[in-house]
């Protein structure tokens, strides 16, 4: 009998090891889950962002084109083709 007692208590023993490491990985991973959650949010900010930085540069050479007579008609046409895709985005928005 006395083999057996030792053998619960060795199982009951493996049992609780096994619950603590339950716990510590349940934890870990939702702290896991969360730092990965925050950090697609600053890819998206970052995205977001990018795509701004990039619209400005089209708009800043857009001007400088402006500024040279002779690529007067070109930046009309870019300006017409911004437009173009302006009022497409706003079409696509108001549906």
């Amino acid at each position: 009998m006395k083999q057996s007692e030792e053998y619960v208590l060795l199982i009951e023993q493996k049992v609780t090891e096994l619950i603590g490491l339950y716990e510590k990985l349940k934890t870990e991973n939702e702290s896991l889950v969360k730092k990965n959650d925050e950090l697609n949010q600053v890819l998206e900010n970052q995205s977001l962002k990018i795509e701004e930085l990039e619209k400005r540069i089209i708009n800043i050479k857009l001007a400088k084109q402006l500024t040279n007579n002779k690529e007067a008609a070109e930046a009309k046409k870019k300006i017409n083709e911004v437009l173009r895709e302006i009022d497409k985005c706003v079409g696509l928005l108001s549906k």
